[in-house]
């Protein structure tokens, strides 16, 4: 198989190498993990236990759909792969059976790149971001601190099931053909795809070691629902701090294709 092959088999969630049993149940005790998309950012804001979270996170949308007692959210918006493991690992609950982990994005300022080129895609401030996201994305230490992290995870909750999501694309591909647009829309989805593959990678890497993990793609759920679709799950209110996040039918899917590794 040939690394674009087995890229694109990853990022569509057609991986089973070595799958281990799911552990929910109705009485499974659940840990979210993350950055602002595990926080729920994007919908109605609260004051959460760590930072300000969202009303209709997919956390919340799983606990609410029933068979997982309720959810300790430890995620926080702005949170990078080593905050996960400085602030929200230390605080894990002693027999957690379920972990959900969303993290990555910030380490790339995903959002930072898509608020600077929302307004002139051609302008310097766009492309140096996405020229620096992708320097960061393609880089070793990047690789190593999303395995590292994981790692982490696997380590905190030695007898959870384990699900990690990757991240949706933000624009509709249609957009790319846009004459002025097209270029960093394509760069910034590209990026995404990239993204997920690297984090689906990692489950892989661990799935190896006999981790109890799986990886919950939702970039096949968001396709025609990005923004300049007909039917956007992604936040575009500019005067909302959840810009660029998803919709509280966005993160339902997101709790679709966690609960479908449950």
């Amino acid at each position: 198989m040939t690394g674009l092959a087995a890229i694109i088999l990853i990022t569509t969630g057609f991986v089973a190498i070595g799958e281990l049993p799911a552990s929910a149940s109705s009485s499974s005790s659940y840990v979210a993990l993350g950055d602002s998309y595990a926080a729920g950012v994007g919908t109605p804001l609260i004051s959460g236990p760590l930072c300000i979270q969202g009303a209709a996170g997919y956390p919340t949308q799983l606990v609410a759909a029933g068979g997982l007692a309720p959810a300790v959210n430890r995620a926080c918006a702005g949170a990078t792969l080593a905050d996960v493991v400085t602030y929200q690992l230390p605080a894990l609950p002693p027999g957690t059976s379920v972990v959900t982990v969303t993290v990555g994005g910030n380490d790339l300022n995903v959002s930072g790149v898509a608020a600077a080129c929302a307004t002139d895609p051609t302008a310097v401030v766009c492309q140096t971001a996405i020229a620096t996201a992708t320097a960061t994305l393609n880089s070793s230490a990047f690789t190593k601190g999303l395995y590292s992290t994981l790692s982490k995870v696997a380590q905190a909750a030695p007898g959870a099931r384990i699900v990690v999501t990757g991240y949706p694309y933000l624009f509709d591909w249609s957009l790319t053909t846009d004459p002025v647009r097209g270029s960093a829309v394509k760069a910034i989805n590209q990026a995404t795809t990239v993204l997920n593959a690297k984090i689906a990678l990692s489950v892989v890497a661990l799935k190896f070691q006999r981790v109890n993990i799986a990886y919950a793609d939702v970039s096949i759920p968001f396709l025609k629902h990005g923004i300049g679709s007909a039917d956007p799950w992604i936040n575009t209110n500019p005067t909302d701090a959840g810009i660029f996040h998803p919709t509280a039918v966005g993160y339902a899917a997101y709790a679709a294709a966690v609960r479908s590794k449950l």
